[in-house]
């Protein structure tokens, strides 16, 4: 939709008599023989309300046909597209001949016509056909509440001396020494450990503070709000690091980030709140994954955003070639500015930019977000550095990289990125992240 094609024009060539003065004759094949443009043909059958529930809560999805005819049911010179004009106004969306578009518009009743332009020349509006009236999506449907933080033996508790414990003049969440952490590692059973730890504090700090308690070198991890969890399927030898996090961030010190497989986490609402959509599913690479390397990877974000938000399937091509039209003859990447500039202008995939919103990257922010209905999926930055080992994948080099978060588990971020949904821990998110943005499109 984004994409402007040249136009094909064919011409026949006669030379009527060789010579220096030979006469030229230049005939168009296509040429119209009328010198003004009627109105398109478009009918009520042409505009259909789609049940979709990835649209976005409170719009409505309408497919516009058009097959490419005027009133007259003749073709337009060369085949050109229409404009969807939306109660009167350009909408920024075009359909092709014998083709049609999805648009998303507010849940009310819409008088869609359509226009269409040659050169100079400007046809009147189609009919106006009126969309159907369309109710209110239903709010997501809420998981069962789960029954809480698994309770540990009593006698487990180390009943530790938190006096003093916490960060004095830091502006991050943290402990003002190594001491003052007392992380306590206790048996619960044969296969699980309990820990329990000192609360951090932080004097400038903002937000709820939550707990990313990592297990090296496998990755369990346990994020919580309290100052206790339960870490399965450990056992003895494991090393354990913890890390405090709110709205400000966290210091993240000199611990690695430990490497995970990238194998999403099963995981049950019983004991700990899960937002995971279907894991099975598979997205298009958009040239982003060797031995392409097109290093379009915020306009894949964007198009697998569409996929998982709005259930659109982008064309590759199409993606590919509104990178090459954004990066021009530079070659360079692009800046999330400019990536945004260019969604809310010209349009990526079959949507245009409304609104890109910062959100905070701390876990409590970014889960109470994936769980409203009206996000649902997130775009992120990360910043990656060459040998960690990120969901799974080993990174050459080091650099920003943008993902889509789809939905998390207690270890971590379900993200989509590289064709694949794959599992980041929360130590690895707290840090690697750089910005999240909540989406909206028109």
């Amino acid at each position: 939709m984004a994409i402007l094609c040249a136009l094909l024009v064919t011409f026949e060539v006669e030379i009527t008599a060789p010579g220096a003065m030979g006469q030229i004759r230049v005939e168009s094949k296509t040429r119209p023989s009328n010198n003004h443009l009627v109105p398109p043909n478009f009918s009520s059958s042409d505009v259909n309300t789609v049940a979709n529930p990835r649209t976005p809560p409170g719009d409505l999805q309408l497919n516009i046909s058009w097959d490419g005819l005027d009133i007259h049911l003749n073709p337009y010179p060369y085949q050109v597209s229409a404009d969807i004009y939306v109660d009167g106004i350009p909408s920024g969306y075009q359909v092709d001949p014998k083709d049609s578009t999805n648009i998303y518009l507010p849940s009310v009743v819409h008088a869609i016509t359509l226009v269409v332009s040659y050169g100079s020349r400007i046809s009147p509006p189609s009919r106006t056909i009126h969309s159907k009236v369309s109710f209110p999506k239903p709010a997501k449907v809420e998981r069962g509440l789960p029954f809480g933080p698994p309770l540990f033996p009593s006698s487990t508790d180390p009943m530790l001396n938190c006096q003093g414990s916490g960060e004095i003049l830091g502006d991050h969440p943290g402990w003002s020494s190594s001491t003052a952490v007392k992380l306590t590692v206790v048996t619960v059973d044969p296969n699980n450990f309990g820990i329990y730890w000192c609360p951090a504090r932080a004097p400038f700090g903002a937000g709820v503070i939550s707990f990313t308690v990592t297990a090296t070198p496998d990755a369990i991890t346990c994020e919580t709000t309290d100052t206790y969890c339960l870490m399965p399927n450990t056992i003895d030898g494991k090393y354990f690091t913890i890390m405090a996090t709110d709205r400000t961030g966290s210091y993240q010190g000199t611990t690695p980030v430990v490497p995970n497989s990238g194998l999403i986490e099963s995981c049950t609402n019983l004991v700990n709140w899960c937002n995971v959509d279907a894991v099975n599913e598979n997205y298009p690479t958009f040239g982003n994954l060797a031995p392409e390397l097109l290093g379009d990877c915020t306009f894949a974000a964007v198009a697998d955003w569409e996929e998982a938000y709005l259930g659109l399937t982008q064309s590759t091509s199409q993606i590919v070639a509104e990178f090459t039209r954004a990066t021009g003859k530079k070659k360079n990447q692009l800046t999330n500015d400019e990536v945004f500039a260019f969604w809310q202008r010209y349009g990526i995939g079959d949507t245009f930019l409304k609104s890109a919103n910062h959100i905070s990257m701390d876990p409590v922010t970014l889960k109470n977000n994936l769980d409203m209905p009206i996000n649902r999926d997130l775009i992120a930055q990360v910043e990656l550095t060459a040998g960690e080992n990120f969901a799974g994948y080993q990174m050459a080099t080091s650099g920003y990289h943008w993902i889509v978060v789809d939905g998390y588990t207690p270890k971590g971020p379900v993200i989509i990125t590289w064709g694949q949904i794959l599992q980041m821990t929360w130590q690895q998110w707290n840090y690697d992240a750089l910005n999240v943005w909540s989406i909206t499109t028109k």
